[in-house]
């Protein structure tokens, strides 16, 4: 949960390119958890250029809002 990075917005971008390498991943959803620690939201970056790929991606910063979207109730 601590965990921190020092990915730029081309490293993310870079990731990006090789998930389209990756067959079928648009039928899956990816989210992310985390809590910026600089003014650039790494997590929301890469959200926001994944759903403009087709990707099913999430950025959120409370892990349980995270599993709420990945696992959404089911109506009867």
């Amino acid at each position: 949960r601590e965990a921190s990075s020092t990915l730029t917005a081309f490293d993310i971008y870079e990731l990006l390119s090789v998930l389209d390498q990756v067959e079928s991943l648009s039928a899956w959803k990816i989210a992310i958890v985390n809590r910026p620690k600089d003014d650039f939201d790494r997590a929301k970056f890469f959200e926001i250029c994944a759903l403009n790929r087709g990707y099913q991606v999430g950025a959120f910063q409370e892990f349980e809002e995270a599993v709420a979207w990945l696992y959404p109730p089911h109506d009867p």
